[in-house]
């Protein structure tokens, strides 16, 4: 609520000063308030989307059990990143094997992915990432700041 009330407060004092200072210097206040307002949200996402054909799953699968998910995994239990998840289907639309890291912020999700696909080169042999980027037809990246998240702690 504190939160709510400041950034309420925050606008209005802004629109007030916008009135009488330059372009440039009103591109600087909000640029200030926009990386507060991003830092105040409750996490950082990074979800992947792959398309892989039906006949591949399985063996995408399979790497992704062998190798990304046990790195990830461990990244969760250090404590670098939130939680980690990994959605397949083979029903749905053509993004049919996905995953999810969510960390604390961006700077966190950004020290975790490298770490984490620093792990991944050191224990995926080179053929096995050929072949799961062979399986691989497209993929996509998003990358959300998180508005409400729950836990349950």
């Amino acid at each position: 609520m504190l939160k709510t009330l400041f950034l309420n407060f925050s606008w209005i004092v802004v629109d007030l000063i916008f009135k009488k200072i330059s372009k440039m210097k009103k591109i600087i206040i909000v640029l200030m308030f926009t990386s507060f307002n991003l830092n105040a949200q409750q996490g950082f996402v990074m979800f992947n989307q792959n398309k892989v054909e039906f006949v591949n799953q399985g063996k995408a699968y399979k790497l992704f059990d062998d190798y990304l998910n046990p790195v990830w995994n461990q990244l969760v239990d250090e404590g670098m990143i939130i939680s980690y998840s990994m959605m397949t289907h083979a029903w749905g639309d053509e993004w049919n094997l996905n995953y999810m890291i969510v960390t604390e912020s961006h700077e966190a999700f950004l020290k975790a992915w490298a770490e984490g696909f620093k792990r991944i080169r050191e224990t995926m042999p080179q053929e096995k990432w050929n072949e799961l980027m062979k399986y691989t037809l497209e993929h996509k990246d998003n990358l959300y700041s998180l508005r409400h998240h729950y836990s349950g702690k």
